[in-house]
């Protein structure tokens, strides 16, 4: 037993691709719980549960494990002045691993395996927001040991910790073409290098982290036929160290510079490789939720949950040899200054007979991301969500499956989010800001700066499958 358990945490750390919602959050953790818009707090009868209230865990009654995956098949496009792309189509596969035993009468030990927090975006190198990102991928795996305490017949308490592991990659391009035409004194035979895609750098991140954290639930059944919840998930810093990485195109070493050419200057001031490292401010989440029986086969539930994501005030990469002139810049810095949110869930079930059960649900998500951070790398937008499943007991097996469909609100992106910092001298055309690089693009006949403002569109299909056991 004990090498099936390695085996499945293995699988997970290898598997979990993640895709964004709710900013990083990811919240369908179960079939039957996306199912019903994850309208769980309140609920006691999955082992989810474990994830979303860990009082839920009560109702075991002996030993019981879960095995799920969860197949997102996500879909974002960007039309700006430009042109339209659309982002590479991947289908992510999360997993989810339960398992809890009754001790006694009050207590359940659980233990869980879930990604809760992860994005994924893949755009093409050289569109129109690729220095904001070409590339971005963060998984994060919780294990999560669960204890549930059944106070009396009225409450049952819930406290779980976490060892979180994670790991990230950043891609973006880098304007070269712009570092050239400063380092040359805002040369006009230069200026056509400016946002040129065959002169771009490439720049990656690629590390791993870890870390700690808690989460803590009740359940209290006032009355008959109502069960209220409440759960709380700390904040975590997850602590990243990687190698991080500057490619330079070939074509630079055909442009003289000095005594020598702009690829040796380049590769001076932004070195192949070299160590560095990051930190991921994950948010709280404050989930509150009610659940009533409207008979004895038919419940609804509801959740309003809250999420601290002003936390992420910030990106900082620091260098271990440093970056620019003299390679004197230690650290960089993107601000993102999200803010907190909040997603309102409805979920029903019913039972048709003892084997099958029904289920559907309904959520909106406000997006934590501000107007003037909001790029390519999350292009997160409010959405709303619809769902729909169904249980099918055999024994002492029940399989459970669902589907969502998350639409996303249409986002525009009109900030400086991607229009380089380098300081060009005035030449004529003026400081570095958005309206200046857009007027040496428009000398040239060239459109607008490649910074990716224009409009996005994304949604997102979820397929989710499950099997418990109890024994």
């Amino acid at each position: 037993m004990k090498k099936v358990i390695a085996i499945l945490i293995v699988l997970v750390l290898c598997s979990t691709g993640i895709v964004w919602a709710s900013g990083l959050a990811i919240p369908e953790q179960g079939a039957a719980a996306m199912a019903m818009s994850a309208a769980m707090t309140a609920r006691s009868e999955d082992l989810s549960s474990i994830f979303y209230n860990p009082a839920g865990i009560d109702y075991v009654e002996n030993a019981d494990v879960l095995l799920g995956i969860t197949p997102i098949m996500p879909s974002h496009s960007f039309k700006g002045t430009a042109g339209s792309t659309d982002a590479e189509s991947n289908v992510f596969l999360p997993p989810q691993i339960y398992a809890a035993k009754r001790i006694n009468d009050y207590i359940v030990l659980g233990l869980g395996v879930f990604a809760p927090f992860g994005l994924g975006t893949d755009w093409d190198e050289e569109w129109n927001g690729r220095y904001t990102s070409s590339f971005a991928e963060i998984q994060s795996v919780y294990i999560n040991p669960t204890i549930s305490y059944r106070l009396n017949d009225k409450v049952s308490l819930g406290l779980g910790v976490s060892y979180i592991t994670s790991s990230a990659t950043i891609e973006r391009m880098g304007d070269t073409g712009l570092a050239v035409y400063s380092m040359a004194g805002g040369s006009t035979a230069l200026a056509a290098n400016i946002g040129n895609p065959a002169f771009d750098s490439e720049f990656s991140l690629d590390g791993s982290g870890s870390g700690f954290g808690f989460n803590i639930g009740a359940l209290i059944r006032p009355i008959d036929k109502l069960q209220l919840g409440i759960s709380y998930r700390g904040a975590t810093d997850i602590e990243y160290e990687g190698k991080a990485k500057f490619t330079h195109k070939d074509a630079l070493k055909s442009i003289p510079l000095g005594g020598g050419t702009v690829y040796d200057a380049v590769s001076g001031m932004y070195p192949a490789s070299q160590d560095g490292t990051a930190t991921l401010h994950l948010p709280w989440m404050l989930n509150l939720g009610a659940l009533y029986d409207i008979t004895d086969a038919w419940d609804a539930s509801v959740d309003l949950d809250f999420v601290g994501w002003k936390v992420y005030d910030e990106l900082v990469i620091k260098f271990d040899k440093g970056v620019g002139s003299g390679l004197a810049t230690k650290e960089q810095s993107s601000p993102k200054d999200w803010e907190n949110s909040f997603i309102f869930r409805a979920g029903t079930s019913y039972d048709i007979n003892e084997a099958l059960t029904l289920r559907g649900g309904f959520l909106y998500d406000k997006n934590p991301v501000p107007d003037e951070t909001m790029d390519g790398q999350l292009p997160d937008a409010d959405r709303t969500g619809i769902s729909l499943g169904a249980g099918y007991k055999i024994g002492v097996l029940r399989f459970d499956i669902s589907y969502m469909l998350l639409m996303f609100a249409d986002r525009a992106k009109d900030n400086l989010v991607g229009y380089s910092d380098t300081d060009i001298p005035k030449n004529g055309v003026g400081a570095t800001d958005q309206e200046k690089l857009n007027d040496i693009f428009k000398l040239q006949g060239r459109g607008a700066y490649p910074a990716g403002n224009g409009d996005y569109e994304s949604s997102a299909n979820l397929l989710s499958v499950s099997v418990s056991y109890s024994f």
